[in-house]
Formats: structure tokens, sequence, C-alpha cells
């Protein structure tokens, strides 16, 4: 399949797919903008055989709702072998730059090269999925914003995990589990961010279903300091 214009990337609808529930929470790439879910550029998908499929991507970098600042583009890829009927592993990544809009028409620029590998495995009435990504990351800006905020070339190291897990209890009825950690900056104490999420979902049909689910975030800010945030909300999805 041969993909232009504004196109899925590669790992995060894929990766979305293994449990079904998006509607809830972003996979974790996605959810700290390491990659957009889709971006504009062209890209190629398909399987080498029936154990292995592949998506290779190259896009500008600043997802489908901004445009791209730097006219500079991003690669990225995913490669998914499946071992038998129950578990798969994948491994992917990207390279590339992104500009963020930081006021009074200037822009930092972010360079930024990233992994990320998962394995999952679905059951008849359970699937468990972990996920591991590593980003090195370079933040350039000008030297004006660099006296305020900003420190030129400053580099940084993030590491992040995802464990999701999604029990079918009976017919229509799902119990949703996940626990997503991230440290921004493994060189820097107290600034990892854990979310948890527990919930339970109801499939009307293949294209509509509902989930009501409670988030708990934690964001360390200092030592023995922890800000606490919790979100109950109740979803529905109604693909056509």
């Amino acid at each position: 399949r041969i993909m232009l214009g504004q196109i899925e990337t590669p790992w995060i609808g894929w990766e979305d797919n293994i449990w079904g529930y998006r509607m809830i929470a972003k996979s974790i790439l996605d959810d700290q903008q390491i990659e957009y879910s889709a971006d504009r550029g062209f890209g190629v998908s398909g399987k080498y055989n029936k154990n292995l499929d592949y998506a290779i991507a190259v896009v500008g970098g600043n997802g489908y709702k901004d445009f791209d600042r730097d006219g500079k583009w991003n690669t990225e890829l995913r490669l998914t072998y499946a071992l038998n009927e129950v578990m798969s592993t994948s491994i992917g990544g990207g390279t590339g730059a992104w500009a963020q809009d930081i006021g009074a028409s200037r822009y930092a620029a972010y360079y930024q090269t990233y992994t990320v590998s998962n394995v999952n495995f679905k059951f008849p009435s359970v699937i468990l999925s972990v996920t591991y990504l590593e980003a090195d990351n370079t933040l350039e800006s000008d030297l004006q914003i660099t006296s305020i905020r900003y420190r030129r070339s400053a580099q940084t190291v993030s590491k992040g995990t995802s464990l999701t897990g999604v029990w079918n209890i009976s017919g229509p009825v799902d119990l949703i589990g996940r626990l997503d950690t991230y440290d921004p900056d493994v060189a820097e104490d107290f600034d990892v961010q854990t979310k948890t999420i527990m919930g339970i979902g109801y499939k009307i049909s293949k294209e509509l279903k509902f989930a009501l689910s409670e988030k708990v975030v934690q964001q360390e800010i200092a030592e023995n300091k922890v800000a606490i945030n919790h979100l109950s909300v109740l979803n529905g999805e109604w693909v056509f």
C-alpha cells in the first residue's frame, strides 16, 4: 500500500489497534508527542510474508494539526513479526526534526532520534501488551529566547514504558487496565510522570462502543513531593 498526503504514521495506529481503546488514552508515543498519529508526507506499508509486516513513512514531523515550520523531513518505520497466533513482537523508530512555535514569530527546533519496541499477546479473552521507548533529543533555539527560558543545544534522553491489559469478562464487556511511566530527562531527578488507567468497556458492535474509565496522573515535582490528578471519563466511539 502506498500513501501520499495526510497519512497514518507507522507506529501509533498499529499500537492503538492492539487494545482497541484509543478513545480512553493515546499510545505513549502519541501522548508524549514523540510521534504523531498522522502527518503530511508519503509512506509504504504491507506484508513481506504471512509473519512479517512493515510500515515506512517520510513526513514533515509537525503532525497534521500544524504546518511544517522547518522544511525538513522525518523518517519513521515499524517492523512486526508474528511468532505465532498469540504472540507478536515489533521494533520501530524514527529520526528527524520538528519545530515548535514559541511566540513572536520565532520557534524552537527539536532534533530527535527514537527507538520503540513492543511485545503483545492476544489470547481468546485476554490481551497483554508491553511497549518500551527511548529518545535522544536536542533542543536548539535562537539567542533571544535562550536568554529567557531555553538553552542552546540542550540535550536530553527520555525513556518510557506502557503496560496494557484487556480482559473480556463476558460477551461485549471488557475490563481495561494500563500503566504508563515516562521520564522526560533521565539525567534530572524528580520529573517522572506515571499514568494509571482502570476502566470498563462495552462493545455494542464492531463500529460502536463505550468506556467508563478513571485516570490517575502522578507527576514528580520535588523530592517526596508529587502532584496527583484524577479524571473520570465516559467515552463513546462510533466508526463509520
